[in-house]
């Protein structure tokens, strides 16, 4: 399968479920426009969805923020002729992607869009306006708070609390540097780091975050938000909760998109929202 073949989703319908795109793996994409290291983040952005919501609701020029990066996927979108501005709290990811920003800048030459990379709480004043912005939320209630391997995905499977098929099996026995990043699920140790946050502490900045986001967004833009929701003893709609949670910031009649993924293995990814106004 070709690079651009990743970034060409397919529509399909399933019964009782709303229609969804499937994207291959973006392996191929990743190795081009990042360095090695990135695939050892725990949570990284899919960028073949990534490339799919640039085209469709950014045109080149404009300037797409990401408040909490990681190792920086969000800067894919400056190959895209997309002005980038990353902000992010952990150190360790921080120096990562201005690793990325090089390569990425070293590919695209002088195609590539401006890349704006700091250290910054998302749930304090910005200092910045974008065009749009874009962001996958930290997964509080997934994440470690230590970098512990035996826990989250890989105890599931263990234990056959979810199926799988080949891939999965892959995963647990040929651990590769993406699958130790997810086994250990662990975003960093800075003192601010949203994703250790649990309950209602969570919650609490998540609201922050998005009171920050409005301020930032300039007219017209787009907020997208790429969430999923679990599967713990039942299903728990953290995509719903999290959309309750940003209309409850004033967003009057500002476009906003919220994406979902399933988080069993190997379910395809959904789009399941598009505009939602408040």
């Amino acid at each position: 399968m070709t690079e651009q073949a990743h970034v060409m989703p397919q529509w399909r319908d399933s019964p009782g479920l709303s229609p969804h795109l499937v994207f291959g793996s973006d392996v191929a994409l990743r190795t081009r426009w990042f360095v090695p290291a990135s695939f050892q983040h725990p949570a990284k952005l899919h960028l073949g969805l990534l490339h799919w919501l640039i085209e469709r609701y950014t045109p080149p020029g404009e300037t797409i923020a990401d408040p909490m990066a990681g190792s920086g996927g969000i800067l894919y979108a400056a190959s895209l002729q997309r002005h980038v501005i990353a902000r992010e709290i952990e150190p360790r990811w921080i120096e990562l992607m201005r690793e990325n920003a090089a390569h990425i800048i070293a590919q695209a030459g002088l195609f590539a869009g401006q890349i704006e990379i700091d250290q910054a709480d998302a749930r304090q004043l910005w200092g910045y306006t974008a065009d749009h912005i874009l962001f996958s939320r930290p997964y509080g209630c997934e994440v470690s708070t230590t970098p512990n391997s035996n826990r989250g995905l890989r105890y599931c499977l263990r234990t056959a609390q979810v199926s799988y098929g080949t891939r999965w099996s892959r995963f647990l026995d040929q651990p590769n540097q993406g699958s130790l990043g997810m086994r250990a699920f662990h975003y960093g140790t800075h003192p601010a780091q949203i994703g250790h946050l649990r309950g209602k502490c969570y919650w609490q900045a998540m609201r922050l975050i998005y009171t920050q986001a409005y301020a930032a967004l300039r007219p017209q833009g787009h907020l997208i938000l790429v969430v999923k929701d679990h599967i713990r003893e039942g299903k728990l709609s953290l995509r719903k909760r999290m959309c309750w949670c940003s209309r409850d910031v004033t967003y009057h009649e500002r476009p906003r998109l919220a994406v979902t993924r399933p988080s069993r293995p190997g379910s395809p990814t959904r789009l399941e929202h598009e505009y939602m106004r408040a």
